[in-house]
């Protein structure tokens, strides 16, 4: 992954206190059909790979990390990757990047995310998700084309050569929204989903408004895995922001149950963003698209890996 070995962990109170700026490389198929991974480490030096996801209000563990977190503090039934699960409540253990602590919140959740995330390349066990307990403190850009993220300083400069500045809001369950959206209906404040793999998700008036206005290239129904049916549908264009995108891959949003009746949400994923040089200045509440590329992104070329290297 490109990332510093994590070997020896500096002082607490530094690390804490201090946000330096930082660039990693990430994984080439992100925003490419697979989600975007980083390597973190705990305190003791041990390499745990974490998927980054901007829909995940708290941080996630495997389950098989409970012996190192201490006791638990309570259980609770959470819904991520469309499914609910009981969730296990720890205090939140010390993560690093590379030397540098990363700020979280208190507490972290815990489940079989082996079992519960179904990875498209699943040669290296996903151990975390790191969410938005995290990321909130963070001014983090997304660089595709050089596969790199780079956490900003706090008095990083303007926004000149960012893009377009788009307002964020982070609701009272900690998922962040914007206000535009894919349709132009007024009132849809989508979620920024980075660990959604498709360009969006629309809940079902959205989708069927979409499917209206334009004929879809192709629509596809299946049972997913995780067992509700799920509806994809392949727009040749689509307008956000004021700028035309095309070959769009887009969800129609199952339900879920809340307060006693389904619910539904509209969500703009990893697949759109990809498209983009993404800065998410969080603190500021604001999120910076430059356009980078009018489709998808392609998958990169196959490489062997370097003599003695290991892929991960």
């Amino acid at each position: 992954m490109g990332l510093s070995s994590c070997a020896a962990a500096p002082d607490r109170e530094t690390a804490a206190s201090t946000r330096p700026e930082l660039e990693v490389s990430f994984n080439k198929e992100a925003g490419r059909g697979d989600w975007l991974y980083l390597t973190l480490c705990l305190e003791n030096g041990e390499e745990l790979l974490f998927e980054l996801d901007t829909g995940a209000p708290v941080t996630v563990l495997d389950k098989s990390l409970e012996p190192k977190l201490g006791k638990r503090l309570n259980k609770r039934t959470i819904t991520y990757a469309w499914k609910k699960v009981t969730a296990g409540v720890y205090p939140a253990p010390e993560l690093y990047l590379g030397k540098t602590r990363l700020l979280t919140g208190d507490q972290v959740w815990t489940d079989e995310l082996s079992r519960n995330l179904c990875r498209p390349n699943p040669g290296r066990p996903v151990m975390g998700i790191l969410g938005m307990d995290c990321l909130r403190h963070y001014c983090v850009q997304l660089d595709f084309s050089a596969g790199k993220i780079r956490f900003l300083a706090p008095d990083h400069p303007g926004d000149q050569g960012l893009g377009k500045a788009f307002q964020l809001a982070l609701d009272h369950s900690g998922y962040v929204t914007i206000r535009e959206n894919f349709t132009g209906s007024k009132g849809v404040t989508p979620i920024i989903d980075v660990g959604c793999l498709l360009d969006g998700v629309l809940e079902p008036k959205e989708f069927e408004l979409e499917l209206r206005e334009q004929k879809a290239a192709w629509t596809n129904q299946a049972k997913d895995p995780r067992g509700f049916p799920r509806c994809t549908a392949s727009l040749p264009n689509v307008v956000f922001g004021g700028e035309t995108y095309t070959n769009f891959l887009i969800d129609k949003a199952p339900g879920m149950m809340g307060k006693g009746r389904p619910c539904y949400f509209n969500a703009i994923g990893l697949r759109f963003l990809a498209r983009h040089l993404v800065t998410f200045d969080f603190p500021k509440r604001t999120m910076y698209l430059k356009r980078v590329s009018v489709g998808p992104l392609a998958l990169p070329p196959l490489t062997s890996p370097a003599p003695g290297s290991t892929a991960k």
